[in-house]
């Protein structure tokens, strides 16, 4: 069913391809909308990266996104436009990223994104290059509502709890969730593959997910040669590795360049690799590296 009120208004869409924004942007263009797709553009080949055809955010497989990406907005028979944002994705999230990690703390690129770059530089620009809308969506699985009493606006979680990602979005500001739309946020996983199905995108629902912030397992590809070293590190002054206490007050091993850092999550694994040793940290099947680099 058409809503009367939204007739006559433009949503800007972040598409990228996948199952979840196809849909969203679908749910919209059923509810009214005038669907408008926005996709970011953020590879520039700064990041020896090969090519392994693995999916993530950044890598040398964008062109093959940015296209899925278009292919999606023509079933669909809406706008699209590619925005470039390769300067600030690289100086708000991969800068970010390694300076946290030098700096002894657990750094979170997909929140730090979601905040500055998707809900923040990719809606600025677009209306910056002449596109005008009203709101904007995303296929995140979160809901948002305005609380009577006080009329501030509320991240909730979606309804799919395994699939919830309400946590990722959890630094956008009031004006940032007072202008957004989460069209699966009342959806689970299931049941957006099902509608994918049902309007015969069996291969959006087959279609693997991406699962990182860049197309490499080893992260070691941002850091710069030099950048680790075993032993106290003179950048960490909150502290996490040559036997100092991070500010949390988890604890550091002493005389082996490694250790916790401030925010890491639980869970410890381990892995060798020739050039170094690299100690990571996650959570189930999600590691991250801290690459250190033996001593000269």
């Amino acid at each position: 069913m058409i809503r009367m009120g939204n007739r006559d208004k433009t949503v800007a869409m972040g598409l990228s391809g996948g199952v979840d924004s196809a849909v969203a942007a679908w749910r919209l263009r059923q509810d009214g909308w005038r669907v408008v797709g926005l996709t970011m553009s953020i590879w520039d080949g700064s990041v020896a990266i090969p090519d392994k055809g693995l999916a993530g955010c950044f890598g040398p497989g964008e062109a093959r996104d940015l296209e899925a990406a278009a292919a999606v907005a023509r079933r669909l028979g809406i706008e699209h436009r590619v925005v470039r944002l390769a300067a600030e994705y690289r100086q708000t999230v991969l800068d970010y990223f390694r300076e946290e990690y030098l700096a002894g703390r657990t750094p979170n690129p997909c929140v730090r994104c979601n905040q500055r770059v998707k809900f923040g530089f990719l809606p600025e620009a677009a209306r910056a290059a002449g596109v005008e809308f009203d709101r904007f969506a995303t296929g995140h699985y979160a809901r948002v509502a305005q609380h009577k009493a006080t009329g501030r606006w509320e991240l909730r979680r979606g309804a799919d709890r395994s699939k919830d990602q309400s946590y990722f979005l959890s630094r956008l500001t009031q004006g940032q969730l007072a202008g957004v739309e989460f069209p699966l946020g009342g959806l689970t996983k299931a049941e957006v593959r099902q509608l994918a199905r049902e309007q015969g995108w069996d291969d959006l629902a087959d279609r693997e997910e991406s699962q990182d912030f860049i197309e490499c397992k080893d992260y070691s590809v941002l850091f710069r040669a030099g950048d680790g070293r075993p032993g106290i590190s003179s950048r960490a002054t909150a502290g996490c590795w040559g036997g100092t206490r991070a500010s949390t007050g988890t604890r550091s091993a002493s005389g082996r360049g490694w250790g916790w850092a401030a925010g890491a999550r639980r869970g410890m694994c381990w892995r060798s690799m020739r050039s170094a040793t690299a100690w990571w940290w996650g959570r189930g099947r999600r590691c991250i590296p801290g690459i250190w680099r033996p001593a000269t």
